[in-house]
C-alpha cells in the first residue's frame, strides 16, 4: 500500500498509510508533520466558505466560464488561434 506513496513522494492520505509511515522507520524526516497532522484542518474541496467574498465570487466565475475582469483571462488568444488555423487552411500546399 505504501509503495505507491513512496514512489511518488506523496503524503499519507489514509490512516493505514499514516500508521505505516510512522512505524516503519523510513520517514524520520516527516515526524514533525506527523505530530501536527491530527490537529490539522483541511478545507473541503469545492467549499468556498473559507474564502473571502471576492475570492469566492472569482472562483465561482471561473467555474462558470465568466470573466468580470478582462485582465484575468487569456485575452484574445483563442481568436488568434482560430484566425491562424483558418489562414493555414486557405494557403496552398507547396
Amino acid at each position: 500500500m505504501l509503495a505507491f506513496d513512496e514512489m511518488y513522494n506523496l503524503m499519507p492520505v489514509t490512516q493505514d498509510a499514516l500508521e505505516e509511515m510512522q512505524t516503519n522507520g523510513k520517514h524520520k524526516d516527516l515526524e514533525p508533520f506527523f505530530e501536527v497532522l491530527p490537529s490539522a484542518k483541511f478545507y473541503p474541496l469545492g467549499d468556498l466558505h473559507h474564502l473571502g467574498p471576492r475570492l469566492r465570487r472569482d472562483q465561482e466565475d471561473r467555474w462558470q466560464g465568466r470573466r468580470r475582469r478582462p485582465e484575468a483571462g487569456p485575452g484574445d488568444l483563442q481568436k488568434k488561434a482560430e484566425t491562424a488555423a483558418a489562414e493555414a487552411k486557405q494557403r496552398p500546399l507547396p
